[in-house]
Protein backbone atom coordinates (compact mmCIF):
# COMPACT_ATOMS: atom_id res chain seq x y z
CA UNK A 1 0.00 0.00 0.00
CA UNK A 2 1.48 3.60 -0.89
CA UNK A 3 1.73 6.18 2.40
CA UNK A 4 -0.26 8.19 0.99
CA UNK A 5 -3.05 6.33 0.77
CA UNK A 6 -2.50 4.85 4.45
CA UNK A 7 -2.25 8.35 5.82
CA UNK A 8 -5.92 8.97 4.25
CA UNK A 9 -7.28 5.85 5.55
CA UNK A 10 -5.78 6.65 8.82
CA UNK A 11 -7.32 10.22 8.91
CA UNK A 12 -10.62 8.88 7.81
CA UNK A 13 -10.92 6.20 10.59
CA UNK A 14 -10.15 9.18 13.25
CA UNK A 15 -12.83 11.48 11.23
CA UNK A 16 -15.07 8.93 11.51
CA UNK A 17 -14.53 7.61 15.25
CA UNK A 18 -14.66 11.32 16.14
CA UNK A 19 -17.82 12.06 14.06
CA UNK A 20 -19.72 8.94 15.70
CA UNK A 21 -18.08 9.27 19.29
CA UNK A 22 -20.08 12.94 19.02
CA UNK A 23 -23.26 11.81 17.75
CA UNK A 24 -23.25 9.47 21.00
CA UNK A 25 -21.87 11.79 23.44
CA UNK A 26 -25.24 14.24 22.37
CA UNK A 27 -27.63 11.38 22.31
CA UNK A 28 -25.83 9.84 25.91
CA UNK A 29 -26.46 13.14 27.33
CA UNK A 30 -30.00 13.87 26.15
CA UNK A 31 -30.75 10.25 27.71
CA UNK A 32 -29.04 11.31 31.29
CA UNK A 33 -26.30 8.95 30.83
CA UNK A 34 -23.38 11.57 31.18
CA UNK A 35 -22.09 11.94 27.81
CA UNK A 36 -21.09 8.85 25.18
CA UNK A 37 -21.56 5.05 26.62
CA UNK A 38 -18.54 4.38 24.21
CA UNK A 39 -15.45 5.71 24.76
CA UNK A 40 -13.51 7.17 21.76
CA UNK A 41 -10.91 4.73 21.79
CA UNK A 42 -13.32 1.70 21.45
CA UNK A 43 -15.17 3.46 18.98
CA UNK A 44 -11.54 4.07 16.83
CA UNK A 45 -11.49 0.64 16.84
CA UNK A 46 -14.40 -0.49 15.72
CA UNK A 47 -13.99 1.84 12.41
CA UNK A 48 -10.60 0.50 11.78
CA UNK A 49 -11.82 -3.06 12.43
CA UNK A 50 -14.21 -2.80 10.01
CA UNK A 51 -12.21 -1.36 7.92
CA UNK A 52 -9.37 -3.75 7.86
CA UNK A 53 -12.61 -6.52 7.21
CA UNK A 54 -13.67 -5.11 4.42
CA UNK A 55 -10.49 -4.85 2.91
CA UNK A 56 -9.55 -8.36 3.80
CA UNK A 57 -12.38 -10.22 2.78
CA UNK A 58 -13.97 -7.89 0.22
CA UNK A 59 -11.02 -8.86 -1.96
CA UNK A 60 -11.61 -11.37 -4.99
CA UNK A 61 -9.69 -14.17 -2.90
CA UNK A 62 -13.11 -15.48 -1.08
CA UNK A 63 -16.40 -16.05 -2.71
CA UNK A 64 -19.34 -13.54 -2.42
CA UNK A 65 -21.13 -16.28 0.75
CA UNK A 66 -17.82 -17.42 2.23
CA UNK A 67 -16.95 -13.81 2.29
CA UNK A 68 -20.21 -12.45 4.33
CA UNK A 69 -19.74 -15.66 6.40
CA UNK A 70 -15.98 -14.58 7.26
CA UNK A 71 -17.13 -10.83 8.02
CA UNK A 72 -19.90 -11.32 9.97
CA UNK A 73 -17.96 -13.59 12.24
CA UNK A 74 -15.56 -10.78 12.50
CA UNK A 75 -18.10 -8.16 13.12
CA UNK A 76 -19.24 -10.74 15.71
CA UNK A 77 -16.18 -10.72 17.56
CA UNK A 78 -15.68 -7.13 17.60
CA UNK A 79 -18.83 -5.89 18.49
CA UNK A 80 -18.89 -8.67 21.28
CA UNK A 81 -15.38 -6.87 22.97
CA UNK A 82 -16.85 -3.14 21.93
CA UNK A 83 -20.01 -4.14 24.16
CA UNK A 84 -17.54 -5.42 27.04
CA UNK A 85 -15.78 -1.45 26.99
CA UNK A 86 -19.10 0.16 27.35
CA UNK A 87 -19.40 2.58 30.37
CA UNK A 88 -22.82 3.51 30.84
CA UNK A 89 -23.30 4.86 34.41
CA UNK A 90 -19.49 4.31 35.94
CA UNK A 91 -16.06 4.56 34.96
CA UNK A 92 -14.42 2.35 32.17
CA UNK A 93 -13.89 -0.93 32.43
CA UNK A 94 -13.47 -3.98 30.54
CA UNK A 95 -15.92 -6.79 31.17
CA UNK A 96 -15.18 -9.76 28.74
CA UNK A 97 -18.37 -11.54 31.08
CA UNK A 98 -20.95 -9.16 30.17
CA UNK A 99 -23.50 -11.54 29.42
CA UNK A 100 -23.62 -13.24 32.69
CA UNK A 101 -23.75 -9.68 34.54
CA UNK A 102 -26.76 -8.93 32.18
CA UNK A 103 -28.90 -12.05 32.01
CA UNK A 104 -27.16 -14.19 35.22
CA UNK A 105 -29.37 -11.99 37.36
Amino acid sequence: MRTSEFYAYGALTVVESIWWFSILAVVGTLLGLGGSPIPWFTLFLLVAFGMGSAWLFGSDKFSVGSSAIYQAAFALIVVYFGVASTSVGETWSFKVAWPVDMFGG
